[in-house]
């Protein structure tokens, strides 16, 4: 059960990460030149995004030794 409770917990950070790419995505508008502090902000996101998914299937993957 722990581990159940650890992967929803990697999904739900996964998630949140989800909706703060999406706040910094809808500051782009099509045709304005992007700020860089912006895009450094998306892709910082991105890799922690990366990192809970991964994390989240390391758990899983564990579950079946």
């Amino acid at each position: 059960m722990q581990r159940k409770s650890d992967v929803l917990s990697k999904l739900d950070e996964a998630m949140s990460l989800v909706e703060k790419i999406e706040v910094f995505t809808s500051r782009v508008k099509p045709g304005e030149e992007v700020k860089p502090g912006v895009i450094y902000q998306i892709y910082e996101s991105l890799i922690l995004l990366k990192e809970k998914i991964l994390e989240a299937r390391l758990i899983i993957l564990q579950e079946d030794k």
